[in-house]
């Protein structure tokens, strides 16, 4: 019975991981079951033993990798450091996981309109969580006096994860910088950022100095 279970979970992992390669290389909506069973070298019959469709198995994909990214966040969260130290530690998470998890966090964000409903509002729901560790953060940071209480939290914190998530998109393994300094280029932007009160509206960032007076 152990043995059969086993043998039915690595069936099912194998769909799975065929699966995904073939929605991050090609999108969810271009492949069909038959070519994810093609690849995995098994039948429709082990596909649609494991999942009643195409979305179920995208959910799955969906659901398990949310849950994992979820956990290492709260484990950053749960060491208690500074906000500052914090802040750094969950934006160089994000570009680990570009890394090491390219093709979920693809599939993750290319597919997610294909997703069921139901399943659609649960993934949703860890990511806000997600998002709300960098709000908790900036939060924090107001209170230890690191970051400048005149910013918004939530929409600093929307800033930070769409501005590292993007990053899925651009960044070559094989590219000049590896992960953590893209990290920590990204992370000094964001600290000097927050620890400096934020510029009023209508007025320019930036003092552009005076031209000097042409020689008589």
């Amino acid at each position: 019975m152990v043995a059969k279970t086993e043998a039915a979970n690595l069936t099912r992992d194998r769909l799975v991981s065929h699966a995904l390669r073939l929605f991050a290389r090609r999108g969810y909506d271009a492949v069909t079951v038959d070519e994810i069973v093609r690849s995995a070298k098994l039948t429709k019959g082990a596909f649609y033993h494991h999942f009643r469709s195409k979305e179920d198995c995208l959910a799955e994909i969906h659901t398990s990798f949310v849950e994992h990214a979820l956990q290492r966040f709260q484990a950053i969260m749960d060491r208690g450091e500074d906000a500052e130290k914090t802040i750094r530690t969950l934006m160089s998470e994000l570009f680990m996981q570009i890394r090491d998890y390219r093709a979920q966090v693809i599939v993750l964000w290319d597919s997610r309109r294909s997703l069921p409903r139901a399943q659609a509002k649960l993934v949703e729901a860890k990511k806000a969580e997600i998002r709300h560790f960098f709000t908790a953060t900036i939060e924090r940071g107001h209170r230890e006096g690191l970051f400048d209480a005149a910013h918004d939290s939530h929409t600093a914190a929307l800033g930070i994860f769409g501005m590292c998530m993007w990053a899925y998109h651009w960044y070559d393994p094989k590219g000049a910088q590896t992960p953590e300094q893209l990290a920590t280029s990204f992370a000094d932007l964001v600290v000097v950022g927050l620890a400096h009160k934020p510029t009023p509206a209508g007025r320019l960032a930036v003092q552009v100095p005076a031209q000097a007076a042409p020689p008589a």
